[in-house]
């Protein structure tokens, strides 16, 4: 693993420090300086990793300057602070000893770097350990994977701390050593990039050139993490330490390899887990254990006589698996020294309940049934149907709902500077779209069509600049930061395209000052015809905004969404001010020809004619307004007190919506017709939201393990045996639990008499009758 070797330090110039008969280099003043200059920084206790002297306390909130720097002083970067480029910098913590799990790591997480720009550092302290550092706009606070451990020859979990892997995302209130002498090595931490040159150190690359990570990177490593170490044989620190007796022993007086086969199931449980007890069985009796290795592996559905005896023949008889990996997989298992409890079935019905639950690994579908989307959204009318048209000619992976969404999305940015809707408290346009779609859907195809209309605007004498929102791409982190946003912004009108904001929504939970800044942006939604001030800062005055106007559009997929959402920012009203749009199941077939990337003239029109509207009030026709109190009374007043946290604001979403069908045909009177089509698409949208959240059981206020529960027990009261491996593809909430909480979710079952195992498959659970 060359990336991980510790490497000579002669390309890093600076101070030295003797340690035998070698010299070493830590860093030089000039690179202290830029470093100093560049990030925030605290200075670390001599030769540790931890701040020291002043910076002991509170060094979070006091980055050092570079005149306080003295030679041979250690250097760490504050994390999740920002840097004079309004960057902040965290760090990919890798704490692994084990080589093999440090190398498959590495090796997952280069491709996914290499689809980033920027630098790609990579730190080593003491090998094959590592760090890599990255940039975000929306720092993140501490994640942590789970702590797993290798596994003794008795079987039992060795927890020893030298020994533990682990990765953790440094985040704010952290730090990280950038410059120092390892405690342990008694040698300098060394930088590299990932090619291997010692020339790149971090002093010489600023906060904004290094590589970026999102959220959603960051989710993907910790998942690969656990894939990774399982294929290590490395598990997780045991909940409670067995009971004495209970389990057999290594060695001539324990149970033999058959005995503790019979406890390990074998049903396609993944090809890391099958190699592990194969290899496990060959170093505990060499050849000798073909025939019990052979039976075992013949239990799987996927079983290939070939594969088998290949993968037999390659086994190295010291590869780290041993008898303890079987005795600790049938402890897992309900082994307890005696002998399987004898089966209620017979024998035939044990065969149709197997074949049975065989049929039901092949059945793989949506996880949810959710109501279709409104068909009014498929076809637009008017303008907004040629902006549709467009949308939906230059998407790679067609789809004309989630092109009608984008649209209407699109004439919002326009809509919300200079129109109202006269109401009883009036209206403006200004909204929060959140797409909910698979990775890989074309993201970046929904909002490109915004940014080539303004470009076309640019050049229509009869529209004016002020008229045309501020575009950004990247959403400040705190609630001084959106407000300011707006201060700076032409007619305080300002249209966001990021996807910080759905990270807010995962994070908010977790994360003090993204909740404010939710909070906040929360309050923005509600004073487009009012004003707005976030209160002063010690070092900053802000001005108060009159009509602010603020929409958003964000993407980010439903699973990242259903996981973090929560009762307490529901209640806050976090979930009712977003429109959600939950894209088909189904991803479209990808088009490769027939392409059209330029807007027709209809769907200009469509945009310049909102655009060209100084200040305006829409009203309401008598036949509009009949048909308003209708659809208010029959469909979201009763939503509104049945659902206020998902459907509380129905009817102000749906004028909005008539308001743009009505700009859309160049009327700024608002008809029945718009009404009534208004309408038909929020209830649409939300009924297939409101699904989504209340299968998942996201909002329920319940803890994870308990909506696991709910959800499994309804899958197995459909009366099929099914294998618990399966289990991850029918409940979102038990496929998003560590697999010691999974595990305690079907002993809860067994153990309340809801479900039982088949004897001899301890992975296929029935209902119990």
């Amino acid at each position: 693993m060359d990336d991980l070797q510790r490497t000579s330090p002669a390309g890093q110039q600076g101070d030295t420090f003797q340690s035998g008969q070698a010299q070493y280099s830590i860093i030089g003043q000039k690179s202290a300086n830029k470093l100093l200059t560049n990030y925030p920084c605290c200075f670390l206790a001599h030769n540790q990793k931890y701040p020291a002297g002043a910076d002991a306390k509170n060094w979070q909130n006091n980055p050092r300057r570079a005149d306080e720097w003295r030679a041979g002083t250690g250097i760490g970067i504050i994390c999740g602070m920002p840097a004079p480029d309004e960057w902040s910098t965290q760090g990919l913590d890798v704490d692994t000893p084990h080589p093999g799990m440090a190398a498959d790591l590495l090796a997952f997480i280069r491709p996914l770097l290499a689809k980033r720009t920027g630098e790609k550092l990579i730190r080593v302290g003491n090998a094959p350990k590592f760090l890599i550092p990255y940039k975000t706009r929306a720092p993140q606070s501490k994640q942590l994977s789970p702590e797993v451990f290798p596994i003794a020859e008795d079987g039992k979990v060795d927890t020893r701390r030298e020994v533990k892997n682990q990765i953790e995302i440094l985040g704010k209130g952290q730090q990280f050593v950038a410059y120092q002498i390892h405690p342990d090595t008694g040698q300098p931490y060394q930088w590299n990039d990932f090619d291997g040159d010692d020339s790149k150190t971090l002093s010489e690359v600023c906060p904004a050139d290094l590589v970026e990570l999102t959220a959603d990177d960051i989710e993907e490593i910790l998942w690969a993490f656990d894939e990774i170490a399982e294929r290590h044989c490395l598990v997780p620190r045991p909940k409670a330490k067995p009971k004495t007796g209970t389990a057999p022993q290594a060695g001539g007086d324990g149970h033999k390899v058959p005995d503790l086969l019979k406890w390990i199931p074998n049903n396609d449980e993944g090809y890391n887990h099958w190699f592990n007890i194969v290899s496990a069985v060959k170093h505990e009796l060499g050849d000798a254990g073909h025939a019990d290795a052979y039976q075992w592996s013949t239990q799987a559905p996927k079983h290939d006589d070939a594969k088998f005896q290949k993968t037999w023949d390659s086994i190295q008889r010291s590869e780290g698996r041993t008898i303890g990996t079987l005795i600790h997989f049938a402890r897992e298992n309900g082994m307890k020294g005696g002998p399987p409890e004898q089966s209620r079935f017979t024998a035939d019905q044990l065969a149709r309940l197997t074949a049975s639950a065989e049929t039901e690994t092949e059945i793989s579908g949506p996880e949810f049934n959710l109501p279709p989307l409104p068909d009014e959204l498929y076809q637009l009318p008017d303008g907004l149907g040629a902006i549709q048209e467009y949308i939906h000619g230059a998407m790679t992976y067609p789809c004309r709902y989630t092109a009608g969404w984008a649209a209407i999305a699109t004439l919002t940015a326009f809509a919300q500077t200079k129109v109202t809707i006269d109401s009883r408290r009036g209206l403006g346009f200004n909204e929060y779209y959140l797409t909910l779609a698979k990775t890989g859907f074309g993201k970046e195809e929904l909002r490109d069509p915004l940014n080539s209309v303004i470009t076309e605007l640019d050049f229509d004498f009869t529209v004016s600049g002020e008229n045309i929102p501020d575009v950004v791409s990247a959403a400040p982190s705190s609630k001084q930061g959106l407000h300011y946003l707006i201060e700076a912004a032409k007619s305080h009108s300002v249209y966001v395209q990021s996807d910080e904001f759905a990270e807010w929504l995962k994070a908010a939970s977790n994360d003090s000052h993204k909740q404010q800044a939710l909070a906040y942006l929360m309050e923005i939604y509600n004073r487009a015809l009012r004003k707005i001030h976030p209160g002063n800062a010690v070092t900053n005055k802000y001005e108060t905004v009159h009509n602010p106007r603020l929409s958003v559009f964000a993407t980010t997929t439903a699973e990242s969404v259903i996981r973090s959402l929560n009762l307490d920012d529901a209640e806050m009203g976090a979930y009712n001010r977003w429109l959600i749009y939950v894209a088909p199941e189904q991803m479209p077939d990808k088009r490769y020809t027939g392409l059209n990337f330029k807007a027709s003239p209809d769907a200009i029109e469509a945009a310049a004619f909102v655009a060209r509207l100084d200040t305006t009030h829409i009203k309401m026709t008598a036949g509009g307004l009949k048909e308003y109190i209708e659809q208010d009374r029959t469909h979201a007043e009763p939503i509104k007190f049945a659902d206020a946290l998902m459907g509380g604001r129905l009817s102000e979403q749906a004028l909005k919506l008539a308001g743009l069908f009505a700009l859309s045909a160049k009327r700024t009177e608002i008809s029945a017709d718009d009404v009534e089509l208004a309408y038909k698409i929020r209830l649409g949208l939300y009924r297939r939201a409101s699904s989504l959240v209340e299968q998942s059981g996201a909002i329920s206020g319940s803890h994870e393990t308990t909506k696991a529960l709910d959800q499994v027990r309804e899958v197995l009261k459909k009366g099929n045996p099914i294998y618990t491996s399966t289990l991850k593809a029918r409940s979102r909430a038990y496929k998003a639990l560590h697999i010691n909480e999974q595990n305690a979710v079907i002993r809860t079952l067994i153990e309340q008499g809801d479900a039982e195992y088949l004897p001899d498959s301890k992975k296929i659970i029935v209902i119990r009758q």
